[in-house]
């Protein structure tokens, strides 16, 4: 990196999980969550049990999953919508999950310094650069539990519509180096190699329908909306 901008969130969740991961301890499990604790510490038990007892190799809250409870404000959802299935369709490996952007994810100590090392994701989108090193290390190793999150609107780096766009082009530079190539990603990772800000604020504005109406737990098999639609 050539200065501390290029590493924000990412960047120092990343040193702390390199730095704690150095220590040799039996059952050791590495967890992070929001500064803003939306997901409250208590719920710790939900993400080290399917680590430390089920043998996982990670487990991530999700606000998406069945008997959830989610206080939300403000109005993000079509646009996340949105995020959600344009990524699922660049990396179709990690398409059994939804919520990828949940701040409150644990990792198996053993894997930690595996998947840190050499991540070049610092920003927004690097959960989603671990949780698919943690699935190339063994496929569908990562547990997703429903948890109790109080959103934050006030707290919240992601309230604006700019990292969406970021995320999306950093997800594609990950499909190009772990994803397995095929077609369909290819059209969406140049797709939005080339985006710029203002096309990315036209997409905003008109939505597919297909898109809004469906609930993105669909996404992983519905891909009928092309780049094209997306114009």
């Amino acid at each position: 990196m050539g200065d501390t901008s290029e590493s924000q969130k990412g960047g120092s969740i990343l040193y702390g999980m390199y730095h704690i991961a150095r220590q040799k301890k039996e059952n050791h499990v590495v967890l992070y969550t929001d500064a803003d604790l939306s997901t409250h510490l208590g719920q710790t038990s939900l993400l080290t049990k399917p680590i430390l007892e089920d043998g996982c190799l990670a487990a991530i809250g999700s606000r998406r999953k069945k008997h959830s409870v989610v206080i939300k404000q403000g109005q993000r959802n079509d646009r996340g919508k949105l995020f959600i299935y344009s990524w699922k369709r660049m990396l179709p490996e990690l398409g059994y999950i939804t919520d990828t952007q949940c701040g409150f994810k644990a990792f198996d100590g053993k894997i930690v310094r595996d998947i840190v090392m050499q991540t070049y994701e610092k920003k927004f989108a690097f959960d989603i650069e671990l949780l698919l090193k943690t699935e190339i290390i063994r496929n569908n190793s990562i547990h997703k539990t429903p948890i109790a999150w109080i959103d934050s609107e006030a707290e919240s780096t992601t309230t604006d519509l700019q990292p969406y766009l970021p995320m999306l082009k950093s997800i594609s530079q990950m499909y190009k180096k772990y994803g397995s190539r095929n077609d369909l990603s290819d059209e969406f990772s140049n797709f939005y190699d080339n985006l710029t800000k203002d096309e990315w604020r036209s997409i905003l504005n008109n939505i597919p329908e297909e898109i809004v109406s469906r609930n993105p737990e669909e996404f992983s098999s519905y891909d009928k909306i092309r780049t094209s639609d997306l114009m």
